[in-house]
This record gives C-alpha cells, structure tokens and sequence, in this order.
C-alpha cells in the first residue's frame, strides 16, 4: 500500500520504486497489511525499447530510481508491447 488509502506502493524487479494511484494498478489479491507484498501489473507507458529491455515511465511519484526506469522485455504484458 502506498502513503494514502488509494495508492500503491509499487516496486519493480529493477528495485525502482514508485507511488501509484490504484486505478492504475491490478493486484492478484488485496494485501493485509500495509506493509505485505502482492503481485500484480501496472500501467506503464514504453517510452523507448531495445531487443531486451523496455524504456518505461509509470504514472506515479518516483521513490527510488527516476521517473524512468529499464525493465526486462520479459517482465511487460506482451499485449501491451503490442500496442
């Protein structure tokens, strides 16, 4: 959970971290307790791409990292590198 009740505090597999409205994100389940974690998807923006990563911005409040981050090819919804 994030700071307010309708955030998300979303960390990815690069160890950047952002704020997120919840609109914006998908958990497989609600957490219990602010402080457990839960997968899920979030919307991301792909700003630019290579062969094995994707350049992407997050709608949301950087916490750690900047207000772009790489993250694997493999770790996007591949409809969404369709589009």
């Amino acid at each position: 959970m994030g700071f307010f009740s309708s955030e998300y505090y979303v960390k990815l597999s690069t160890g950047d971290a952002y704020i997120v409205d919840r609109i914006n994100v998908n958990v497989d389940r609600e957490p219990q307790s602010r402080t457990e974690e839960v997968e899920g998807k979030v919307v991301a923006y792909i700003v630019d791409q290579n062969p094995s990563a994707l350049l992407v911005e997050l709608p949301g409040e950087p916490v750690a990292g900047g207000f772009r981050s790489w993250i694997p090819r493999n770790d996007a919804d591949p409809l969404a590198q369709a589009a």
